[in-house]
């Protein structure tokens, strides 16, 4: 069992496809086969199904991937250790699912204190799934709570509307009454548009989307045409309230979220991550 082939099986297995497989390994799709099919006749065990033109992974698949993935990741954690005993250039992995509008902050002064350290930020999930980084940002309904995992900040979720609707001269809202409102809103799937059809739900409706947009830009726009309105984390999306759209409060339910930082410890760190975590809870403190 060579290492080129748990890598490969590897790729098929995530991907459920031999051919995209390949092509991410750069190589030709009937050697990809051939090296699965050597690769089952030496466990002695068949390790996908045949669905289609597509693979699915069965149980004995799903049990050497698991195996597999802990390779990978071990060899992983050996050379960011040697790299870091060594005094190579550190980089920090970041899977960012909140508080985006504030990460070029955040990495522009951390790096003016740590100078040297690279970063790698990703804001969308892998064909597998979640990427595997040093630190996860997320939003959530809950405080975190375990030994891998802690809370940033708790926000307030406010209302935004243009300043002529008729509900925007007080300084809070009755969530019920917006349930005929036309919303603006984050994409689908999105923590914060998960949290927000939580609390409408709470006051028995579901949102109207009316437009979706991953760009708070492009959801200041859209109110301030009066073309909906929008829910909007208070400390998070700075900067959006202007004399065109007010903020409001909402009375009836405490809505919030929490932004919650995760991480792996069977994944090896280097002290400069660890640092990075420190400033982290600081810089949300002082929010």
């Amino acid at each position: 069992m060579e290492l080129y082939q748990l890598e490969q099986f590897m790729a098929a297995a995530e991907l459920s496809h031999i051919t995209r497989a390949a092509q991410k390994l750069s190589i030709s799709q009937p050697a990809l086969s051939k090296n699965i099919h050597a690769l089952e006749k030496e466990l002695g065990y068949p390790l996908f199904d045949h669905v289609g033109k597509n693979i699915r992974l069965n149980r004995n698949g799903e049990i050497l991937l698991r195996y597999v993935r802990e390779v990978f990741s071990a060899l992983e954690n050996a050379r960011s250790e040697l790299k870091d005993y060594n005094g190579s250039a550190c980089t920090i992995s970041l899977y960012v699912k909140a508080a985006s509008r504030l990460l070029p902050d955040i990495l522009q002064t951390f790096s003016r204190l740590h100078p040297g350290i690279r970063f790698s930020v990703s804001q969308f999930p892998t064909p597998s799934g979640q990427p595997d980084c040093d630190f996860t940002i997320e939003s959530s309904l809950i405080r975190s709570s375990g030994k891998e995992s802690c809370t940033l900040l708790k926000e307030n979720i406010l209302v935004a509307l243009p300043a002529k609707h008729p509900l925007s001269s007080g300084s809070s809202v009755n969530l019920a009454d917006l349930r005929d409102e036309p919303f603006i809103s984050l994409q689908k799937g999105i923590g914060l548009s998960s949290i927000t059809d939580y609390y409408c739900q709470l006051c028995g409706f579901q949102p109207n989307i009316v437009f979706e947009s991953d760009s708070p830009s492009t959801i200041r726009n859209m109110i301030h045409l009066g073309l909906g309105i929008a829910f909007i984390p208070e400390l998070t999306w700075p900067g959006l309230e202007d004399e065109s759209i007010r903020l409001l409060a909402v009375r009836n339910v405490n809505c919030i979220r929490y932004i919650n930082l995760s991480w792996n410890n069977h994944r090896y760190h280097p002290a400069a991550a660890w640092e990075f975590k420190d400033f982290l809870v600081q810089y949300f403190a002082e929010l």
